[in-house]
């Protein structure tokens, strides 16, 4: 009996033995059919214009219309995230990139899926030979003003001069004299300069209409400013401390009172009395400049523009940019026009700052080109835009710096 019952125990054991050797190998196949679906991102490089580059996907991410789940992509250049352009058409998924300037770059594509526990990474030297928007230099006064981060309110070139303002002051810089040396015009804490423009010799500027304690407009004489205010202009209505030019005229914006939603734009006449040139209402105009007949301006994050040929017509929506989702960084910073090029800047998101966007308006269903900043420094973008003399210049918000672009 003994001898059977030890057999019987030996029996059981082998068949738990035999059990547990089948659920591995069940597990094992199981594990098997998990294998880890790793592979090396490929992708095109395709010239668009100037410097923008198209870069597309060489292999299947794609579910229906849509990415794969899971799929995450970040470029890098030179071994810096930067951000793209994205774009899913016919099949096909691409990224567009406008770089600031000429020269090779290490351009890679770094792929996270589900499907593979380590990222892949697929690298191409791209090399940049010419530009639609090339870089031309920086303006760097930073040495000049110190630490103080408040920013460039508003700036303008005219006589050789970059003038601008900085703080409660207004600069200038010979731009011919190839130093970064600032000549201090005024210094005025009464009135908080917030907007200017220079025709000639004389220096017209307002306050900020929030803090500033009149909505004239001050002259100063660039030839002497020793002298400081030489006189102090009236304006009709309320300003809006919105300054701007064309072929010699000083234009200003300002409302009927300080609660209206109209926007009257008024031709500034030092002699008499001011001429009402367009008005709207509920839009928030910035950025204003001239084209052929045309009054272009941004607001919000859509450009408009008057019909001088129309002006009581109000605006009408010339290009509408990306809402952002952020309320605060939906809005345009900057806007300039040339031709049929509008350049703009406005926040992205990826990068967390400001961005210069290139769109041509007769392709306006194109994607606009980008140009990513370097962010440094400390500073957060791109913000007003000025063109002159066949140049761009941007300036970089609270970097003390301006940019210059050659178009």
């Amino acid at each position: 009996m003994k001898s059977i019952f030890s057999n019987k125990l030996l029996i059981n054991a082998y068949i738990i033995i035999f059990a547990m050797i089948g659920l591995c190998l069940m597990s094992c196949s199981e594990d098997d059919d998990t294998t880890e679906n790793c592979f090396e991102p490929n992708f095109t490089v395709n010239l668009d214009t100037g410097t923008t580059y198209t870069f597309s996907l060489a292999f299947d991410a794609l579910d229906g219309t849509s990415l794969k789940a899971g799929y995450e992509f970040q470029f890098y250049i030179n071994d810096e995230p930067v951000s793209v352009t994205s774009d899913i058409s016919a099949n096909l998924v691409s990224f567009q990139y406008a770089f600031a300037e000429a020269g090779s770059y290490r351009v890679c594509l770094e792929l996270n899926t589900n499907e593979c526990s380590e990222p892949q990474t697929s690298c191409q030297t791209v090399v940049v030979e010419s530009a639609g928007l090339q870089f031309l230099e920086t303006i760097d006064f930073s040495p000049a003003v110190g630490d103080d981060v408040s920013g460039i309110h508003d700036f303008d070139i005219a006589n050789g001069y970059l003038y601008f303002i900085h703080a409660l002051n207004i600069y200038r810089m010979d731009l011919s004299s190839n130093t970064d040396d600032l000549e201090l015009i005024i210094n005025d804490p009464d009135h908080w300069p917030n907007t200017l423009k220079v025709i000639d010799n004389a220096l017209y500027y307002q306050g900020d209409s929030f803090w500033s304690v009149s909505d004239n407009i001050l002259q100063i004489n660039v030839d002497n400013i020793s002298q400081g205010i030489e006189t102090t202009y009236p304006i009709t209505g309320v300003s809006r401390s919105k300054l701007f030019k064309n072929s010699g005229e000083l234009f200003y914006v300002s409302a009927p009172d300080g609660f209206s939603e109209i926007n009257n734009f008024y031709t500034f006449n030092s002699e008499g009395q001011d001429e009402l040139l367009v008005a709207d209402s509920r839009v928030f105009p910035e950025n204003v400049s001239f084209q052929g007949n045309y009054v272009y301006f941004s607001s919000n994050n859509e450009v408009r523009r008057f019909d001088l040929n129309t002006p009581a017509s109000g605006s009408t929506i010339v290009y509408t940019a990306n809402e952002i989702p952020n309320d605060n960084t939906n809005d345009i910073k900057g806007f300039a026009i040339k031709d049929n090029t509008i350049y703009f800047t406005q926040y992205n998101d990826a990068i967390e700052g400001f961005v210069l966007m290139v769109e041509d308006l007769d392709t306006p269903d194109e994607l606009p080109l980008m140009i990513t900043p370097d962010l440094e420094t400390g500073g957060i973008g791109y913000g007003k835009l000025i063109i002159n003399d066949g140049k761009l210049y941007a300036d970089k918000i609270n970097d003390q710096q301006i940019v210059v672009f050659e178009l």
